[in-house]
């Protein structure tokens, strides 16, 4: 034995085998060749498909934007604002987007991912990937509207894709090892991180009835830990302790167990250990970030919600005092919030997105009105409103900062405030987003790239979209994914 690496030399057109001197004759069952063509006369018509747009995608990646321009504030000519849009049509386009995603699902041992364009900041273009595990651009996020709208329609294929789209998921989660990997890559998040599998195996285990999910998301929470937080230096609702404590809480209104809630408090004490001077906590770029995804809002929402299950008022008074930081960055001429991050070339008012700005900031105010009801509270949602009326009709239509970030903005603001307006308004701005994706053919999901470049995800894909119209079809059926909405009581059943 010399202890090194064989080499072996194989010819394309022979089955032989040569190691050294020696010569296996016949070694392998077919030639290299005969198996290339094996493979290549077993292609259909959706694999050419689909080779076609991975070298589309290749060629355009570059050229694309992540976030929209400043709104257009224009309305297709043709939009039907008949409000509300009657039930059929909603769960019809929905059932549009699902077939796309049975059509382009990539099947893998019983599990299946999406490939699709993921934003790189570093490089200022798209990288093309496949769908990783979270809800905020994973399959998680998928998942649930195909659980959805497997609950609306009873179609079992949306179901059973459902559950190859978490089966990878659930495989990682067998291991501790490959647990503790996911971990390292995911962080504590409650989009993108553990929170986000506690979230939402908890959601969809009651989308599809399926209890046993429960366990999936007990045993996500588990590794919700001191160890796991000391990791955390983002602390906002996509990556840190504040989307974790949701997506706790989540389960522990399905499951009362006191070690998830005391995992929860874990995350807000950890919060409180970690406050500027400013009350607030530094998130991206290590700045004090004003939004509800990426900031203050996000985080001071999640403080409100421990403290009402817990009746902690230090959890309660952290919240309340950063959002009082938070209102020093408002702008009475703009109705918004600053977005403090770099060279994003908007000016530091324009965004109204769930993400940054005043969507998210303003949602996030209605839903902890149960907790914190103030004049001021009052006002900023006021003020959302406004911008959210000034704002008109987006370039883009996804979740995250596009149109459907204003839809669930009115759909969250207008069911904590009572205010049927506010649901007629989401429906009137989501018949405009149909009328103008049936005349282009696609929904626009970004800027600058052509529409076959199509996105699957929840926040800035399709799946989002589709949920999004479910929600509007029964809003109170369907809990807000964007802003982490909690089970109401611990045998909360979907009536449909």
């Amino acid at each position: 034995m010399r202890h090194d690496v064989p080499m072996l030399h194989i010819e394309p057109c022979s089955k032989r085998i040569t190691i050294d001197e020696m010569v296996l004759e016949d070694a392998l069952p077919f030639t290299g060749l005969e198996r290339v063509e094996k493979i290549l006369n077993g292609l259909s018509e959706s694999d050419l498909k689909r080779q076609l747009q991975f070298l589309q995608w290749a060629t355009y990646a570059r050229y694309g934007e992540k976030n929209p321009p400043a709104s257009s504030g224009s309305m297709p000519a043709s939009a039907d604002l008949r409000s509300p849009i009657p039930r059929d049509v909603l769960i019809e386009r929905a059932v549009e987007i699902g077939k796309v995603l049975q059509e382009t699902a990539v099947e893998n041992r019983g599990s299946v991912k999406w490939m699709q364009a993921t934003f790189v900041p570093e490089i200022g273009a798209f990288k093309f990937s496949v769908t990783p595990h979270d809800i905020y651009n994973g399959t998680l996020g998928i998942a649930l509207f195909l659980a959805a709208l497997g609950k609306i329609t009873g179609e079992d294929s949306y179901r059973s894709l459902a559950y190859a789209a978490i089966r990878s998921t659930q495989f990682d989660l067998q291991d501790q090892h490959r647990t503790q990997l996911l971990l390292n890559i995911m962080g504590v998040g409650g989009l993108a991180g553990f929170g986000s599998l506690v979230w939402g195996f908890t959601w969809l285990s009651q989308f599809l009835d399926d209890a046993a999910l429960l366990d999936e998301a007990h045993y996500a929470a588990k590794w919700i830990d001191s160890k796991a937080l000391e990791r955390d230096h983002n602390f906002d609702i996509i990556s840190g302790s504040a989307g974790a404590i949701l997506g706790l809480l989540a389960l522990y209104a399905v499951r009362p167990d006191t070690d998830i809630l005391g995992r929860a408090r874990l995350c807000g004490d950890y919060l409180l250990a970690n406050t500027t001077p400013n009350h607030a906590w530094k998130t991206l770029w290590a700045r004090e970030m004003s939004g509800f995804l990426h900031g203050t809002a996000g985080i001071a929402y999640a403080l409100l919600k421990l403290y009402e299950m817990t009746n902690d008022k230090r959890y309660f008074e952290a919240a309340h005092q950063a959002i009082t930081y938070e209102n020093t960055m408002f702008s009475q001429a703009f109705h918004n919030w600053k977005d403090l991050r770099p060279g994003t070339g908007y000016g530091p008012y324009v965004p109204c997105a769930i993400c940054h700005g005043a969507a998210g900031i303003g949602a996030a105010r209605a839903a902890g009105l149960s907790v914190l009801d103030t004049p001021q509270i009052r006002t900023d949602i006021a003020e959302t409103l406004l911008n959210i009326e000034q704002n008109g009709m987006n370039e883009v239509d996804h979740v995250c900062c596009g149109n459907m970030a204003h839809i669930e903005a009115l759909l969250t603001i207008g069911k904590h405030l009572n205010d049927p307006c506010l649901i007629e308004t989401a429906h009137q701005r989501a018949a405009a987003v149909l009328a103008r994706a049936e005349q282009q053919k696609q929904y626009q999901l970004m800027m600058k790239l052509p529409g076959f470049m199509e996105t699957l995800d929840f926040f800035h894909g399709t799946s989002g979209i589709g949920y999004e119209l479910l929600r509007l079809a029964y809003p109170d059926d369907f809990p807000s994914l964007a802003f982490m909405e909690l089970p109401k009581t611990r045998l909360q059943i979907l009536q449909i």
